[in-house]
Formats: structure tokens, sequence, C-alpha cells
């Protein structure tokens, strides 16, 4: 998800280099943006869950949390700042770089152990079918994912549309 990300930082940079970028195009790349982090959001939470201890978990999930709060707010303010003084080709071949030292740094420092805690793996098909037989008995876990599937649906709008709305002005 972070590659393609990088490649629609690419894409949003050749269009601003061309001259023909505009707020349309961000909308897009905005919507493929939020498509994608629903993929990496949750790959990351099985990735921490392979590089921490259970008894780190709760200790690392408060970090987390914080750390996400904390570029949420700032980040714009950062962000504002950069494009007042570097201007938007700066940010996007920042943006770049940011990403090539995190991909460098995964690919060659860290190592993600394979397979699953505790044995075997079940086929993908299966395991889906399990986990919504246990919804099925479990109907306030139900209700709370689809809760919490609405609640992040309507922000991933809100998400998604206010960047180009504020850009646009």
């Amino acid at each position: 998800s972070d590659s393609l990300s990088a490649l629609l930082t690419v894409l949003l940079l050749v269009l601003f280099q061309a001259g023909t970028l505009r707020v349309g195009v961000l909308y897009g790349v905005q919507f493929l943006l939020g498509a994608l982090n629903a993929f990496q959001d949750p790959a990351a939470d099985v990735a921490v869950s392979f590089l921490v201890e259970k008894e780190d978990y709760v200790r690392v999930s408060g970090i987390r949390s914080f750390c996400i709060s904390f570029t949420g707010i700032f980040a714009p303010m950062v962000a504002g700042g950069l494009y007042g003084l570097l201007g938007l080709r700066a940010i996007l071949l920042l943006d770049l770089g940011t990403f090539s030292f995190a991909f460098l740094t995964l690919l060659f420092l860290v190592h993600i152990p394979g397979g699953t805690r505790g044995g075997e793996r079940e086929p993908f098909g299966r395991a889906c079918l399990e986990g919504l037989r246990y919804l099925r008995g479990q109907r306030a876990i139900l209700h709370l994912i689809l809760f919490m599937g609405y609640v992040n649906l309507v922000y991933g709008f809100y998400q998604c549309f206010l960047p180009p709305m504020v850009l646009s002005r």
C-alpha cells in the first residue's frame, strides 16, 4: 500500500510539473489513499503483533495511538508551513524521500517473522468462514464491528475530501 501511495505521489509530481494538476485529481488520489489505508492499517496491526511480546501489547498500542494522534494534529500545521516556505514540488519530493528511507529501512533492517503465532497457517477462505460463524454467535461484537465500520466510512469521506477542499481555496 505504501508503494502504491508513493506511485500516486509520483503521479501528482508529474502532473504538477506539467501544470495539469487539478482539484479533481486530488480528490481521486485522496480516495485511493483512503482505500489503500483500509489494507495498510490492519496489516500494520498484525505486523506489530509479530514484533512485540504479548505482555507489551497494551503499552505499544498506547504509543501507537499517541503517535497517530500526534501526527494527525501536527502534520497539517507542518505541511502548511512547509508549503508556504518550499512549495508543493518540494513537499512531494520530501514525501518520496521519506518513503524511500522507510522502504530501505524495512527492507534491510527490520525482520518480521513469518507464519502465525502458535501453529499452522489456515487457508484464507476457511479462516473467513470461521470468523463469520464466530460473529454470528457474538451479536454484540458483530454490532460493534458494523457500527465502527459505519463510523470509519463517514470519517473516510471527511478524510478523503477535506484536504482537496482546503487546497482548492
